[in-house]
């Protein structure tokens, strides 16, 4: 699935992005979290599929579906020094 920046914004329910960091002396701790949630549906069906060599192979099909898509993501990162 390919999406322009434009779409991407348009599915996005939630995005909270935050930041901390202390420190005391030479000793300092980091840490950086992210939720993301989108979701979005539409009409479409299947053109092509590809393999993990990179091939894609095309794909005859006559009936159109409706699709719904759904990401919740989190990426915490951690980090002393």
């Amino acid at each position: 699935m390919k999406l322009g920046l434009h779409r991407l914004v348009g599915i996005t329910r939630r995005c909270i992005p935050d930041e901390r960091q202390a420190r005391k002396g030479r000793f300092s701790l980091f840490m950086d979290i992210v939720y993301l949630s989108m979701s979005g549906s539409d009409d479409g069906k299947v053109v092509s599929v590809e393999s993990d060599a990179n091939v894609s192979i095309p794909v005859s099909a006559e009936l159109n579906l409706s699709t719904k898509s759904d990401l919740d993501g989190l990426v915490w990162t951690f980090a002393a020094g």
